[in-house]
C-alpha cells in the first residue's frame, strides 16, 4: 500500500467532514491513471459517502454529502445517477444552487427541454450576477439546439435587464450569426457597429468608451474590414497610450495581413516605449527576429 493511499485513508477516517476530507475521495478517483485502481477507488468512495449520508440522515450535513456524491458520479460520467440525486434533493429543499446544477446536468446530458424549463424558472427568482449566470446557461442550451430566434431574444432580454453589464451583447449576437453562417450576420454586425459608434461619440459614455472601441475592432474584424479595424486600433493606441496591449494587437494584425515591415516597425516602437518591461521587450525581439527572417526570404523586386 502506497504512502499516499495510507494518508488518504487517514484523512477520510479522521477528518471526513472537512473540506479536504469531503473532496479527497473524488480527487483520488479523478486522478487515478489505472482503470482497475480507479474502479476500486470509485466503489470505496461510494461506500464512504453513502455511509456518511446514512449516519447524518435528516441533517444539513447529509444534504452537503449528497452534493459530493453527485459530483463523484459526474467524475465517472454517470450523469443519470447525478441527476437522480439532485432530483431527490429538490424534493426536500428548493435550493436554487441545486436547481442550477440539475439544469446544467440536463444540458450536458442533452436533455435540453428539461434544462430549459429549470433555467426559465430560475430567471424568475434570481437577481444580479446569479441571474446573468442563468442567462448564460440558457443561451448555451438554445445554442446547442440551434434555436437561433431564442438565442437572439435571450441576448436582447439580457441587454434590457442589465444595460450597463451587457455591452458585449450586440457583438455577441453578430458573432453567433457568423458562427452558424446565418444570412443575418451582416445586419447584426451593422447594428452592433452603430450601437458602439454612438457610445464612442457620446461624452456621457466616457467610462464605456474604451470597451466600445474594442468591440468596434472586433466587429470590423468579423466583417473582414481590416482598414476600419486598423483605424480603431490606432484610435485605442492614441487614447490609451500606456496600454501595450493595443499596439501589440495591431502589430499582430499587420503580421496576419502579411505586412511584415509594418509589424516590425511597430514592434520596434513598442520595445522602445516599454523598455522597462522585460517581458514585452523579449516578446518584441522574438517577433522582430521571426518577421525579419520572413522579409529576408522574400525575393527582392
Amino acid at each position: 500500500m502506497s504512502k499516499a493511499y495510507q494518508e488518504y485513508e487517514e484523512v477520510i477516517e479522521r477528518y471526513p467532514l472537512t473540506k479536504i476530507g469531503l473532496f479527497l475521495p473524488i480527487y483520488m478517483v479523478k486522478h487515478s491513471q489505472n482503470s482497475s485502481t480507479r474502479e476500486k477507488l470509485f466503489k470505496k468512495a461510494l461506500r464512504h459517502y453513502n455511509k456518511l449520508i446514512n449516519e447524518f440522515s435528516g441533517t444539513k450535513v447529509a444534504f452537503v454529502l449528497k452534493d459530493y456524491l453527485a459530483l463523484l458520479y459526474m467524475v465517472e460520467n454517470k450523469l443519470d445517477k447525478s441527476i437522480e440525486i439532485y432530483k431527490g434533493m429538490l424534493k426536500d429543499s428548493k435550493d436554487e444552487k441545486i436547481s442550477f446544477k440539475l439544469a446544467t446536468l440536463y444540458l450536458y446530458n442533452h436533455q435540453f427541454k428539461e434544462a430549459e424549463k429549470i433555467y426559465l424558472e430560475l430567471l424568475k427568482k434570481s437577481r444580479g450576477e446569479k441571474k446573468m449566470l442563468v442567462y448564460d446557461a440558457l443561451l448555451k442550451c438554445y445554442k446547442e439546439q440551434g434555436e437561433k430566434e431564442k438565442v437572439i431574444k435571450t441576448y436582447q432580454r439580457l441587454r434590457e435587464e442589465f444595460p450597463h453589464k451587457s455591452l458585449a451583447v450586440p457583438y455577441l449576437i453578430a458573432r453567433y450569426c457568423e458562427e452558424i453562417k446565418d444570412k443575418d450576420r451582416d445586419k447584426f454586425y451593422a447594428q452592433a457597429i452603430d450601437y458602439y459608434t454612438k457610445i464612442v461619440h457620446n461624452e456621457e459614455e466616457i467610462k464605456r468608451r474604451e470597451a466600445a472601441l474594442n468591440y468596434l475592432v472586433l466587429c470590423y474584424l468579423g466583417r473582414n474590414d481590416f482598414d476600419e479595424a486598423i483605424f480603431f486600433l490606432k484610435e485605442l493606441i492614441t487614447q490609451f497610450p500606456f496600454n501595450p496591449f493595443y499596439p501589440l494587437r495591431l502589430a499582430d494584425l499587420y503580421r496576419s495581413l502579411d505586412k511584415p515591415k509594418e509589424a516590425i516597425s511597430l514592434y520596434k516602437d513598442i520595445k522602445e516605449k516599454f523598455k522597462k518591461d522585460r517581458w514585452i521587450v523579449a516578446l518584441c525581439k522574438k517577433k522582430i527576429n521571426e518577421l525579419q527572417a520572413v522579409v529576408d526570404k522574400k525575393p527582392k523586386k
